[in-house]
């Protein structure tokens, strides 16, 4: 799944608790120190320059509107949308020293040109226009992909500011990346309320898979 995990664990979730009527915990954990090699290879050396170690964790409660508490963060659709012909945009193997990862040097114009789509389709399922989407928790995968994600979607730094701060602190996580993206956008949420203004309303997060796939999640504040 790739650094699209965490938005399977959120489908898995959302089903669990409309299922079980009980919480579900989401755990993604990556260590892609794991996986290093000493190799003369210069993709292998691209790679643990890129990518590090991460954990996130977040608690989804199967609860009504009437039921959450004021502000809380809803996930009320998922989405998932192959881009075609990026085969070679992300790919996987498994070989004696463990997993390895290749990258096409395409993969961020493959960015650029589909995330118009795949939003535009997502939000044409809720009747929702492009411009109430008030918040964006863009994958931060690395300066290329943000930036590419930007251009496809016509986003400036401000309101991607939350994916470059992470990328910035920590890396691309993989999967918990995306999770902490939404953890500083929580927060900004809950200090707006506190000073007695609205916070967010809506908004959107997704990070890329093998295939290329990108895979989000819809999100609005109750």
């Amino acid at each position: 799944m790739g650094c699209a995990a965490a938005m399977n664990g959120f489908r898995v979730g959302m089903d669990y608790v409309r299922s079980h009527e009980k919480a579900a915990l989401v755990c993604c954990v990556e260590l892609s120190s794991v996986h290093t090699t000493f190799d003369d290879n210069i993709n292998d050396s691209i790679l643990h320059a890129i990518f590090g170690d991460g954990c996130a964790a977040a608690v989804l409660g199967g609860r009504t509107a009437t039921e959450a508490p004021k502000g809380a963060f809803a996930i009320i659709d998922d989405h998932a949308w192959l881009m075609e012909g990026t085969e070679d945009g992300i790919t996987l193997s498994i070989n004696e020293k463990g997993i390895s990862c290749k990258l096409s040097k395409y993969l961020p114009q493959y960015i650029a040109k589909n995330m118009k789509g795949y939003v535009d389709g997502f939000l044409e399922k809720h009747d929702l226009p492009f411009e109430d989407v008030d918040f964006w928790a863009v994958h931060p995968g690395g300066r290329r992909i943000i930036e590419e994600a930007q251009n496809g979607l016509g986003l400036t730094e401000e309101q991607c500011k939350y994916s470059w701060e992470v990328l910035d602190t920590y890396g691309n996580m993989l999967s918990p990346s995306v999770m902490f993206v939404l953890e500083l956008i929580l927060n900004e949420h809950k200090d707006e309320l506190k000073k007695g203004n609205d916070g967010f309303s809506q908004g959107l997060a997704f990070s890329f898979s093998p295939g290329v796939g990108a895979e989000g999640i819809l999100l609005k504040v109750l």
